[in-house]
């Protein structure tokens, strides 16, 4: 800073300036440049703290699945999962995975080990990296689990043989013995009667068409009745009793003839003295029969 003063010359009648002195104040100007330069400093510095705050906002990419820690930087996206870089590794060799890599049962692996994990087929013995079937404990492809008749895939009902063969249902049922009724297989219960098989089902009486599942029946050539309706339509009746001659699982019965006449075994007795006339002589009187003594009486 310059400092001045007036002074009056001789002869003139003007003024001028003298500088007096010349003060340059340097101190006070290099603490105000200092201030300034402290106050742009601080102005830098908390713009850079706001720029690097929205910076880490707008990177920080959740928690790595791996390692649990936040990532702020690049991050790996499989799935719904975020990783590190660093962190997404084949799980068998924990090689970094950067290319292609393959998911089984939510681990991850390179190339080179994507069979690690993989179960066999039962069948071909080759990894399976799709859809399988499980039957017994084992595995299967899709496509090695056939019928062992027509070599269809078993992909419905199907039946296991005791060889331990897989057959579908149509072959399992072409396999089958047939009813000796209806002619069509049998896959359950199966009744046997003189020689032939049956569906229980269709073990019918041949008249009433009554079910003869463990019910007693009788043979009449070949054909197949129950009791009530041999008894009736096709047995010889009893001339005393007029019921058809067979024998029940309560009375067992013996069919007697006798002058062309048939009789139920105990039916066949004396009409005077009830004495039962099996091998006996006997005599008849109109309807009735008599043995030799009540005879012999009614000649007196």
């Amino acid at each position: 800073m310059e400092t001045f003063s007036e002074e009056r010359f001789k002869g003139k009648d003007d003024f001028r300036r003298v500088p007096i002195s010349r003060n340059i104040n340097i101190k006070v100007e290099d603490k105000m440049e200092k201030d300034l330069e402290d106050l742009t400093m601080k102005m830098m510095r908390s713009m850079d703290g706001l720029e690097d705050e929205v910076t880490e906002e707008s990177e920080d990419l959740g928690n790595c699945r791996k390692c649990k820690r936040i990532i702020s930087s690049e991050a790996v996206l499989a799935g719904k999962d975020t990783y590190h870089q660093d962190c997404f590794t084949c799980a068998h060799c924990a090689v970094r995975l950067t290319g292609k890599y393959y998911m089984v049962e939510e681990k991850y692996y390179c190339p080179n080990h994507r069979t690690v994990s993989l179960d066999k087929c039962k069948k071909c013995s080759d990894f399976i990296s799709d859809g399988a079937v499980v039957f017994n404990n084992n595995k299967y492809h899709q496509t090695c689990f056939k019928c062992s008749v027509c070599f269809m895939p078993l992909d419905g009902k199907f039946y296991t043989t005791e060889e331990g063969e897989n057959i579908c249902e149509l072959d399992y049922k072409n396999s089958r013995e047939r009813c000796h009724h209806c002619s069509l297989p049998m896959l359950d219960q199966i009744l046997t009667a003189m020689d032939n098989k049956y569906h229980p089902a269709c073990f019918r009486c041949a008249l009433c068409d009554k079910e003869l599942d463990g019910v007693p029946f009788i043979m009449d050539g070949k054909a197949i009745n129950c009791r009530d309706c041999y008894a009736t339509y096709k047995a010889k009746q009893c001339y005393i009793c007029g019921e058809g001659i067979v024998s029940s699982s309560e009375r067992k019965t013996s069919l007697i003839t006798c002058e062309g006449r048939n009789y139920h075994e105990q039916c066949y007795k004396c009409k005077s003295c009830s004495t039962p006339l099996n091998g006996e002589y006997c005599f008849t009187r109109g309807d009735n029969i008599f043995c030799q003594n009540c005879q012999n009486k009614t000649r007196v």
